[in-house]
C-alpha cells in the first residue's frame, strides 16, 4: 500500500474535525513535525502511531491504512498515462478531490465501453450474415419488381397474358419485400432489446469465453478431459450446433495448451522470465503459439500477471483466436488495422516482432507477434502460417521486465481498422471512418 494513501486521509479527516497539526500530534503522543511528514507522505505510518492517530481521529486503522481510493489511483493512473499528463499526480489528486476523480474515472470507462460497443456494431454491420442477406434479398426484389415496371412502360405489342404475367411478377416481389422488410424490422428490434445478442457462431463463441473470462480452472486441473459435457450443452450461449463445435474446439486447444504448460509452473517461470514468450517457449520446449495463447489468459486471482489482449489469424487475415480487453477492442471479422505488428510477422515466419505502438486516443500499447507454420510443410511446398500478437498497454507494463522486450524508437500508429480510426491521411486507409 503507498504510504501517501494514509497520509492523505489523516490530513483529510484532521480538516474535516477541525484540528490543527499540533493539537492531532499532542492528543496521539507524536511530534508535530514527525505528523507533518506524515501527512505530506515522507513517513510511513503503522502500528503504535497508526492505531494513535485511528483513536485521536475517530477512525478504524483499516479505514486509514486502506480504502477504496485503491481503485480510483489505478484509474487516473491510466488515464494519466493515455493523455499524457503526469500518473505521479494520481494520489494527490484523489486525496484532495475523491468525487472528481471518481468523475472522470466513470467518464473514461463509459467512453471505453462506447468505444468497444461501435466496434462490435461496425463488425456486426459488415459481417453479420442475416444483414447481408437481407440486404442482398432486398436488391433482387427490387431489381425484380423495376424491371418488370420498365417492361410495362411500354406495353405496345404485348398480349394480355403476358401483362398479367409481369403484373404477377410484381405482386409477388412485392410480397417478397415485404417480408423482408419485417424481418429487418423484428430483427432491429431484438437487438434493441438484447444488443449483446449473437448473431453468428464466432459472435455465440465470443459470448461464451467471455462469460468464462476465457478461464476454465476444471481444465486447468484435468487437462485430460478438455470439454465437459454439461459445459457445452447448458451454456445458452451455445444454441446451434456450429457454436458448440467451436467451443469444443476452443476447450480442446485450451486443454493441450494446459497440458504443455501446467498453470502454476508456467504462471512462476513466467514472473521469472518477464513474461517473456520467447524464453517460456525454450523453457518449456513448447511452441510459441501455445506459450501466447496461455499468457492471454494467465492473469486471475492470485495470479498478479500483465492482463495481455490476444489475437491469433490465419494467413487470409480470418481471425481464428481474439481475447480483447477494456480499451483494446480487436475486430472478430477481419479488417483490422494493416499496421499492426501481427500482419508484419507473416513476412518474418518464426522469428519474433515486438514494438510500441500508439492508438488514435493516445494508449501507448507493447505488442509482441510471431507468425509460425500450422504443420511442417512437405517438400516442394510452402508452409502455411498463423500470427498470433500479445498486446498490454504500457502503463500496466510498468515495473516488469516487459518493457525490455519492446523495440525502442518513434512508437508505430495503429487503430482500431478503418471504419473506426479517425486519423487523417493515413497511407493505409481502405475505407473511409464512420466517426468522421
Amino acid at each position: 500500500m503507498p504510504r501517501s494513501l494514509a497520509g492523505l486521509r489523516i490530513r483529510e479527516r484532521r480538516t474535516a474535525l477541525g484540528l490543527t497539526q499540533a493539537e492531532l500530534a499532542a492528543r496521539a503522543g507524536i511530534s508535530p513535525s514527525y505528523l507533518n511528514l506524515i501527512e505530506k507522505n515522507r513517513r510511513s505510518v503503522a502500528g503504535r502511531v497508526l492505531l494513535a492517530l485511528a483513536r485521536v481521529l475517530d477512525v478504524t486503522p483499516s479505514s486509514l491504512a486502506e480504502g477504496p481510493e485503491r481503485a480510483l489511483i489505478d484509474g487516473l493512473t491510466a488515464i494519466a498515462g493515455s493523455r499524457g499528463a503526469d500518473p505521479a499526480q494520481a494520489e494527490a489528486f484523489v486525496g484532495r478531490f475523491a468525487d472528481w476523480a471518481r468523475a472522470m474515472v466513470a467518464m473514461e470507462a463509459e467512453n471505453r465501453g462506447l468505444r468497444d460497443a461501435v466496434t462490435a456494431l461496425s463488425d456486426r454491420l459488415a459481417h453479420d450474415p442475416f444483414l447481408g442477406q437481407s440486404v442482398h434479398s432486398m436488391l433482387s426484389n427490387v431489381t425484380a419488381i423495376r424491371s418488370s415496371t420498365d417492361i410495362l412502360t411500354d406495353p405496345e405489342g404485348m398480349e394480355d397474358s403476358q401483362r398479367r404475367r409481369f403484373l404477377g411478377i410484381i405482386d409477388d416481389e412485392s410480397e417478397r419485400l415485404t417480408t423482408v422488410v419485417q424481418d429487418l424490422i423484428a430483427y432491429f428490434d431484438r437487438a434493441d432489446s438484447d444488443p449483446a445478442a449473437a448473431a453468428t457462431p464466432e459472435e455465440a463463441l465470443d459470448r461464451f469465453l467471455d462469460a468464462h473470462d476465457h478461464q476454465f480452472p476444471e481444465i486447468d486441473a484435468n487437462p485430460a478431459d478438455p470439454a465437459p459435457p454439461r459445459v457445452l450443452t447448458d451454456d445458452p450461449d451455445l444454441a446451434t450446433d456450429a457454436a458448440r463445435l467451436l467451443a469444443r474446439q476452443h476447450l480442446e486447444r485450451y486443454a493441450t495448451d494446459a497440458a504443455a504448460l501446467p498453470l502454476d509452473r508456467f504462471a512462476a517461470a513466467g514472473a521469472a522470465l518477464g513474461y517473456d514468450p520467447m524464453r517460456l517457449s525454450r523453457a518449456f520446449n513448447t511452441a510459441p503459439l501455445a506459450v501466447f495463447r496461455r499468457l492471454a489468459t494467465l492473469r486471475r486471482p492470485g495470479i498478479d500477471a500483465p492482463g495481455f489482449a490476444y489475437m491469433q489469424v490465419n494467413a487470409a487475415g480470418h481471425v481464428e483466436m481474439r481475447r480483447p480487453r477494456p480499451g483494446l477492442a480487436l475486430p472478430r471479422h477481419a479488417r483490422a488495422c494493416p499496421l499492426w505488428p501481427l500482419f508484419d510477422s507473416f513476412g518474418r515466419p518464426g522469428l519474433p516482432v515486438a514494438r510500441t505502438c500508439l492508438l488514435p486516443d493516445g494508449t501507448g500499447l507493447g505488442v509482441m507477434a510471431i507468425a509460425t507454420p500450422t504443420a511442417p510443410p512437405g517438400f516442394g511446398e510452402l508452409p502455411r502460417m498463423r500470427a498470433a500478437m500479445l498486446v498490454l498497454p504500457l502503463a500496466d507494463a510498468a515495473g516488469r521486465a516487459l518493457p525490455a522486450l519492446i523495440e525502442t524508437g518513434s512508437p508505430r500508429r495503429v487503430g482500431p481498422g478503418c471504419r473506426l480510426c479517425v486519423r487523417p491521411n493515413c497511407t493505409e486507409r481502405a475505407e473511409p471512418s464512420v466517426l468522421g
